[in-house]
């Protein structure tokens, strides 16, 4: 961890890496988005960790902050916990997606005609 992550508050850092992972997708993404590339993906995943281990705390783990993370999420490895919140996360994100693509297909009257139609079939 740099020294002055000490001094920082978790939202900045926080911000900081976020800004930092925009920029280099950013810059993997020359020519076509680098979810399309396989290349580009595993550059960008080497890019993420060398981020993350830059802001690394140092080894001595807080007993406290250990049972605290032990007692949330029931379990006591970090890269479990992780797994727990990432998959979290995409689900949440996608169901977010989801709703946000169903609703701007309310937004079209040809297919709340469609849903009409096939509701009346169904209630024959």
């Amino acid at each position: 961890m740099e020294a002055a992550d000490a001094k920082r508050s978790p939202d900045e850092i926080t911000d900081e890496l976020l800004d930092q992972i925009k920029d280099i997708a950013r810059d993997l993404s020359l020519d076509a988005p680098l979810w399309t590339n396989r290349d580009a993906f595993e550059a960008f995943r080497a890019a993420i960790i060398v981020l993350l281990e830059s802001h690394q705390p140092p080894s001595d783990a807080d007993p406290d902050a250990a049972a605290k993370l032990k007692a949330a999420y029931g379990d006591e490895k970090p890269e479990v916990i992780g797994r727990i919140l990432a998959r979290r996360a995409i689900y949440a994100y996608g169901r977010e997606r989801y709703g946000a693509a169903f609703l701007e297909k309310l937004k079209d009257p040809s297919f709340l005609e469609r849903l009409k139609s096939e509701r009346l079939k169904g209630a024959k």
